[in-house]
């Protein structure tokens, strides 16, 4: 199967360890890895949330593993996670750019899985990275769909949080 032949590729080329490649590669092309200092990267397979690319048992599997296993792990106290396709973007993120070039990649009924086990990690997860779009985007995520970026920034500066807020459209002044 191709997911397992990338995956030996990967280890074999020191970017896998063999420990992810035995542990949870194999079950849909998913793991996460000890970063140090108790932060820990969680790596998603984003075909199981994008159009004509899902496969169903790996889909069950690596949502399964999300849910029971990727965050319960004394070890980690932050999280990074990390996918191709971005994770809720047309639903739930509002950044400085609109992305409408494309929608319907996303399967939506499968992503609201992901984000509702994500959402109640949200205190501990530190950043989504994402690539797909290739384009520098500071994206503020949220369950709830209809909030404003303007709403997210006033939720977050609430609870004393840090906010991503450029007047310039600028993501990258941001950081």
């Amino acid at each position: 199967a191709w997911l397992e032949d990338f995956g030996a590729h990967l280890l074999q080329e020191g970017w896998l360890r063999a420990e992810e490649y035995e542990g949870t590669w194999k079950l849909g092309g998913f793991y996460k890895r000890h970063l140090g200092g108790g932060l820990c990267a969680i790596i998603l397979n984003s075909n199981s949330w994008t159009a004509h690319q899902i496969h169903e048992e790996h889909h069950r599997q690596q949502l399964e593993w999300l849910s029971e296993q990727a965050f319960a792990d004394a070890e980690c106290r932050e999280f990074v996670l990390n996918a191709h396709v971005p994770l809720g973007w047309l639903e739930g993120g509002e950044g400085h750019h609109q992305w409408d070039n494309l929608a319907g990649a996303e399967v939506t009924e499968y992503s609201d899985l992901y984000r509702e086990v994500i959402d109640r990690h949200a205190t501990r997860i530190v950043a989504e990275l994402y690539g797909h779009i290739n384009k520098a985007d500071v994206r503020l995520m949220s369950a709830k769909p209809n909030q404003t970026d303007a709403d997210r920034r006033a939720d977050a500066l609430s609870r004393g949080e840090p906010t991503s807020d450029s007047a310039r459209s600028d993501p990258v002044g941001d950081l």
